[in-house]
């Protein structure tokens, strides 16, 4: 028979823990109250906050950060975003741009987008529509500590009907194909249930729906339903 071995690998050595960081800055705002803190001191540890206050206790070895004359405040929140593009005031040029670029270069583009949000003070977001699941892609980027950027939730292409708030311009068909359920458009019950289904698929965190008109629309009035009830039903289903 075969001889039997034994592979003894040797311990590798316990990682040396990172020390822990102050942050002080002469303000906090810690969002129990509506009164400031001073100072104000967070002491992060392991990733994560350990300790907000003024008298918060110093872990030995701590990296003492001091930002003078700043207020310190939790991070922010920020429910609509669409963080995988910018609209200019030449919408035209916008149009034509968005056409001609390919998903990779989209997602390039959308990296500063993100790291310009966090420094703005948000560190969460929901990304709430984007073309080619370019925002997915951005997420799964930022949750792997591979670009810059807020937490994410993020909602694919936006459930709504041909003509309807998140269909797209009214382009020569023969030019650009008309949108689908895999793209969100959807008419009628099970198209409906087909379109959630397919952001479901492709990792979206949430979905977004839009049974009305919008403000940003071209090819409707911003407050007429679009959705039946039994479409927006088969949505929430």
């Amino acid at each position: 028979t075969a001889p039997s071995f034994v592979l003894a690998a040797a311990a590798a050595p316990a990682p040396t823990p990172e020390p822990s960081i102050v942050l002080k800055a002469a303000r906090l705002f810690d969002g129990t109250s509506d009164k400031l803190v001073t100072p104000g001191m967070v002491v992060v540890t392991g990733g994560k906050i350990a300790a907000v206050g003024s008298d918060a206790a110093v872990p030995a070895g701590a990296r003492v950060v001091d930002l003078g004359d700043a207020t310190l405040l939790p991070g922010l929140i920020d429910a609509h975003v669409h963080l995988t593009q910018e609209m200019t005031d030449n919408w035209y040029r916008d149009f034509a741009n968005n056409v001609l670029q390919l998903a990779p270069e989209k997602a390039l583009l959308a990296i500063p987008y993100a790291k310009k949000t966090l420094e703005a003070g948000f560190t969460t977001v929901r990304n709430v529509g984007g073309d080619d699941y370019v925002d997915v892609g951005l997420r799964n980027g930022l949750e792997g500590g591979v670009v810059v950027g807020p937490r994410v939730l993020t909602a694919g292409h936006a459930t709504g009907s041909t003509a309807g708030h998140g269909d797209g311009p009214p382009v020569d068909p023969h030019l650009i194909a008309p949108f689908g359920p895999l793209d969100g458009v959807c008419n009628g019950a099970e198209e409906c249930r087909a379109a959630v289904r397919y952001q479901v698929k492709y990792g979206t965190d949430v979905i977004k729906v839009m049974p009305s008109g919008g403000v940003l629309s071209l090819t409707h009035p911003v407050d007429n339903p679009q959705l039946t009830q039994e479409g927006t039903d088969a949505v929430v289903s």
